[in-house]
């Protein structure tokens, strides 16, 4: 299938069943192979090798953009065809397919109701100190010329290049993903929207007291066991205070990582937090918290 859409065009191929037994669209199933840069019988994207140089080339140094526009311009050209139905799209990949694949439901979050991915590269900042060709991560972020730069040391600017080059970069959007699923299951009408709750501990605490302070309007009910309320506040008082970096500024945050933390920092650490938050919270809650917990000390709960 020729695609045109995309900002030069490329090929996919379109697999369906021709035991079609009704005039509704079928589910489509998107996927997406590893390299990026190799031949697959039954799947392509362009910077594949098969379409020549160019195409190969056009790739590096686009990774998470290129290839995401041109895999969502293709799901747009099969839905626009008839062939699939825009609610029922998965996608899986493994390796540079995972990456791709978890970038998609990252920057596309409303596009797809499943996922699969086996041994996805998720983070480059942090594979590029782990993987045996560290030179790729170094190419597919900064294009032909990374193999020039390549280092087994990679600066922190390079560190911070390749983590926005990564799927985690959109993990973020953690509490747009909660509210998508109820907003799914609302319109299966299987769940009423006045009579919704949510709980959960630990970060997941932390999640849901994200949940009542940026949707207050959303939920009855809430319960938080040992919440991460305050980060700037639990970067002083957890046995993990890393952690609080590496979820505020990113895998980077390993490398900045103070037991005094600047005011900048502290700055955004409660930005991230759940209590800047706090004056829209309309939702009841009940705190569980434990006096002895060094991870999430209760005084996160308390304040």
């Amino acid at each position: 299938m020729f695609i045109s859409g995309a900002s030069k065009p490329f090929e996919a191929i379109f697999v369906s069943s021709n035991s079609k037994k009704s005039d509704t669209c079928d589910p489509l199933i998107v996927f997406l192979h590893g390299g990026p840069h190799t031949v697959s019988l039954s799947s392509f994207s362009k910077g594949s090798l098969g379409f020549g140089e160019e195409a190969l080339q056009s790739l590096p140094g686009k990774v998470g953009e290129q290839d995401v526009n041109d895999v969502l311009t293709a799901i747009d050209h099969i839905i626009e065809k008839g062939l699939a139905s825009p609610s029922k799209i998965t996608v899986l990949g493994g390796s540079h397919g995972g990456f791709l694949t978890t970038h998609l439901i990252g920057q596309a979050p409303d596009r797809f109701v499943a996922a699969a991915v086996r041994n996805p590269a998720c983070n480059l900042a942090l594979m590029v100190g782990t993987t045996d060709i560290p030179d790729w991560c170094y190419v597919e972020a900064c294009g032909s010329k990374g193999k020039d730069i390549f280092s087994e040391a990679p600066s922190a600017d390079y560190l911070t290049l390749f983590h926005s080059k990564s799927p985690i970069s959109h993990l973020s959007k953690d509490v747009n993903d909660v509210l998508t699923a109820i907003d799914h299951i609302i319109e299966k009408g299987l769940a009423s929207p006045s009579k919704i709750t949510v709980l959960g501990g630990s970060h997941g605490g932390f999640l849901t007291t994200h949940l009542i302070g940026q949707a207050p309007d959303r939920f009855v009910a809430a319960a938080v066991r040992n919440p991460a309320c305050n980060l700037a506040l639990m970067v002083g008082t957890t046995d993990i205070p890393d952690w609080c970096y590496v979820e505020a500024c990113g895998s980077k945050g390993k490398d900045i990582f103070s037991e005094a933390p600047s005011a900048d920092y502290l700055t955004l650490f409660h930005s991230k937090s759940p209590i800047s938050h706090l004056s829209k919270v309309k939702t009841p809650i009940l705190f569980l918290l434990g006096a002895q917990d060094l991870r999430v000390p209760v005084s996160n709960g308390l304040q």
